[in-house]
């Protein structure tokens, strides 16, 4: 039996990472690099969020894999991959790698930055699992893919730059 503190706690990460707050947090995101004119990494982040957003739900479709019967949270779209993990890797990633290499602050700042997006994806991932509506591979498979499509993301922005 889960803890009940442990799934107390999933649950209030589950519900802060609807979708819907998954697309404010982005909004905000690129509304704050726009305004610290951050151009490119606001397109860079957008453009992750959306693409990474369309090809799971496509993934999701073309596998049509139910949730777990265990679920703890009844929810009706498919499994796999995991969104929540995927668009948490995309904000990990992206945003890890924009107070690592172009935010204008100081060293501690920038790994304080990067640890609480890393640590924030994890407790994502692991929520999803304590909840038990997804299993570890699917969780992984969201993962992969929002960290691979950001990563991509990085390095085409990196070549579009140095072309210039």
């Amino acid at each position: 039996m889960q803890n009940v503190l442990s799934v107390g706690a999933a649950l209030e990460i589950h519900h802060l990472t609807s979708p819907l707050f998954f697309i404010a947090y982005s909004v905000i995101v690129c509304a704050t690099l726009l305004f610290f004119r951050y151009r490119h990494e606001a397109v860079l982040f957008g453009v992750t969020f959306i693409v990474t957003t369309a090809l799971v739900v496509a993934l999701k479709h073309i596998f049509a894999i139910p949730r777990p019967e265990s679920a703890l949270v009844q929810l009706t779209d498919y499994a796999f991959p995991s969104n929540h993990a995927a668009l948490s890797a995309v904000f990990a990633v992206v945003l890890g790698w924009f107070f690592k290499y172009r935010a204008h602050c100081a060293r501690w700042v920038s790994f304080l930055a990067v640890a609480a997006f890393v640590v924030l994806a994890v407790l994502v991932d692991i929520s999803r699992l304590v909840l038990e509506v997804h299993t570890l591979v699917q969780v992984v498979a969201g993962t992969l893919i929002g960290s691979t499509i950001s990563v991509i993301a990085i390095y085409v922005l990196g070549l579009k730059e140095r072309m210039r």
